[in-house]
C-alpha cells in the first residue's frame, strides 16, 4: 500500500545546533530540536551526511561513506556514562555561535575522545557493554563488516601515530590491512 500523505520537515545539519562545545552534536540539543519539530507539527528532519568530514570540513568530502562523524558525539553523554569527568571539558575553546571554528573544535574534541577512549579501555562497564553488543550481533555479517571497516578506517586515519592523518594515498598503494579477507 502506498502512503500518499504529504509531510513537511526541516533541513538542518546537527553541527548547526547550539552547543557549549563549539559545534552542534547529537546530544541534548538534538533531542530538544526533535521535540520542537513534533510540537510544530513537523514530521521529517533531514540531516545531510553524518560522515567524517574531509577537505574543507564538508560532509560531502568524507573519507568514508560508512564512518560516522566523531564531532557529533556529545561530551555530556560521556560524562553521564562516567567515562570522562566534567572538569575535563573546562578548556573548551570559546565558540562563536554564528559559525564553527573547525581549527579549534577538532583538536579539542579529539582530545576529549582520546580521554574517553583511555578511560573506556579501563572501564569494566564499557568492556561489558562492548562484549554484549558483539555477542548480540555476532552472527550477522553486518557486524563483521562494521568491525572490519571501523578498524581499518581508524588505522588509515591515525596510522601508527594515533593522530589524524588525512594525507591522500594513491589507490594502487593500498596498505595490506585494507584486505577484506584478512582475519580480524
Amino acid at each position: 500500500m502506498i502512503n500518499n500523505e504529504r509531510l513537511s520537515g526541516i533541513l538542518l545539519h546537527p553541527t548547526s545546533l547550539p552547543s557549549p562545545y563549539g559545534i552542534g552534536d547529537l546530544g541534548d540539543e538534538a533531542y530538544a530540536f526533535i521535540d520542537f519539530l513534533a510540537r510544530a507539527g513537523q514530521h521529517l528532519w533531514q540531516v545531510l551526511p553524518l560522515t567524517h568530514t574531509g577537505f574543507g570540513d564538508s560532509p560531502y568530502q568524507s573519507f568514508s561513506a560508512f564512518a560516522g562523524q566523531p564531532l557529533l558525539i556529545d561530551p555530556r553523554h560521556l560524562i553521564r556514562l562516567g567515562l570522562i569527568g566534567g572538569w575535563e571539558l573546562t578548556d573548551c575553546p570559546i565558540a562563536d555561535p554564528s559559525h564553527v571554528d573547525y581549527g579549534q573544535v577538532i583538536p579539542w574534541k579529539e582530545k576529549v575522545l582520546a580521554l574517553f577512549h583511555r578511560n573506556a579501555m579501563k572501564s569494566q562497564a564499557w568492556t561489558s557493554l562492548s562484549r554484549n553488543f558483539v555477542k548480540a550481533t555476532a552472527t550477522g555479517w553486518m557486524t563483521m563488516l562494521c568491525l572490519w571497516h571501523v578498524r581499518n578506517y581508524t588505522m588509515a586515519l591515525t596510522g601508527s601515530t594515533g593522530r589524524m592523518n588525512t594525507g591522500v594515498r594513491l589507490w594502487n598503494s593500498k596498505p595490506v590491512f585494507l584486505n577484506p579477507c584478512m582475519k580480524i
